[in-house]
């Protein structure tokens, strides 16, 4: 049997309703508790020569949990591949804004890894925020893409308890120019913080209409 019009409307008007929702999410910082942790590592995109050196920041948004539970702990792993190796970390305004947090960092040229940890009895919450800024060298006879992502994010509440986090990576290309581009093109991408999870509203909410339009047939 097939959906009734009625019943493609109030499809049509939950998908609808569901994408104003998602958009809404993507624009602007979700009230505590409505949405999981993003870090961002900026620029998502970047083009050096051999030889150079570079940073990226890693920029936290996280609004803690439900009521005024504040984030104490974040633990993040930033993995990159050959090419590139991590030579400093400076620690961003994220939790110091808010106290006098404790902070420390390893970096391990051996498994391409940079731990950092800080954290802040009291708790903070923040939108957009630079957490940590991590100095990269290039090495002076490589050519080609470096990826550099936070391989683990943890995050944990001050009531102990741990909240989700979604991840962005970076892709640098060392070299002259990268392939496909000429020397006047250039990256102007902005990262859209929140798409991911954006995708994941709408099809939440698409499989929920079509699990209601196909109850409503078997009735």
């Amino acid at each position: 049997m097939k959906p009734s019009r009625r019943d493609t409307a109030a499809a049509f008007v939950v998908v609808a309703v569901a994408a104003a929702v998602a958009l809404s999410f993507a624009s602007a910082p979700a009230t505590g508790g409505d949405a999981p942790g993003i870090l961002q590592t900026e620029p998502s995109q970047e083009h050096v020569q051999p030889g150079e050196s570079f940073t990226v920041d890693l920029v936290l948004t996280s609004d803690g949990g439900y009521g005024d539970v504040d984030v104490s702990t974040v633990n993040v792993v930033l993995t990159y591949s050959e090419g590139v190796t991590a030579t400093s970390v400076e620690y961003g305004p994220w939790f110091e804004d808010h106290g006098d947090p404790e902070q420390e960092h390893e970096i391990d040229p051996g498994s391409r890894e940079v731990s950092i940890r800080q954290s802040l009895d009291e708790g903070a919450t923040g939108g957009a925020v630079n957490y940590a800024t991590v100095a990269f060298d290039t090495d002076s006879d490589f050519e080609g893409n470096v990826s550099i992502q936070p391989d683990r994010v943890e995050i944990t509440l001050t009531d102990d308890l741990p909240s989700p986090a979604v991840p962005h990576h970076s892709t640098v290309y060392v070299g002259d120019t990268p392939p496909g581009e000429t020397e006047n093109d250039g990256d102007d991408s902005v990262p859209q913080t929140g798409f991911t999870a954006v995708a994941g509203v709408l099809t939440l909410a698409v499989a929920s209409v079509y699990r209601s339009l196909s109850r409503v047939r078997r009735s």
